[in-house]
């Protein structure tokens, strides 16, 4: 009979650890993935409101430049920004950020 608890016991340990393994890493990727997650949407959260304030000065500060001119000043200096904040930014996604606020701006 002490064979048995001592078996028992041992199995049911066993198992306990496994289950323990297992919901540690289901949770813990379920963590990475919420982290990865908050980070993606800070950095876009970053990257709209600096394309936002570079365009707000290109156009106060710009005046008499053309458009392109100015759109280029913008996509130069939010790709550098954002470089400096470890962001990897390419111009197309900064030309779709720009087209964003530019409609933001005239809601306003």
């Amino acid at each position: 009979m002490e064979n048995v608890l001592s078996y028992v016991t041992e199995v049911s340990i066993t198992v306990l650890i496994v289950v323990a393994t297992v919901l540690l890493g289901v949770l813990g990727a379920k963590v990475t993935a919420y982290l990865n997650n908050l980070k993606a949407t800070e950095q876009f959260t970053l990257t709209h409101k600096i394309i936002e304030n570079l365009i707000m000065f290109a156009e106060s500060e710009l005046t008499g430049k053309p458009g392109v001119e100015k759109r280029e000043y913008v996509v130069e200096k939010a790709i550098e920004l954002l470089a400096e904040k470890g962001i990897k930014a390419n111009k197309d996604e900064i030309l779709a950020g720009i087209e964003k606020g530019l409609s933001k701006m005239s809601d306003k």
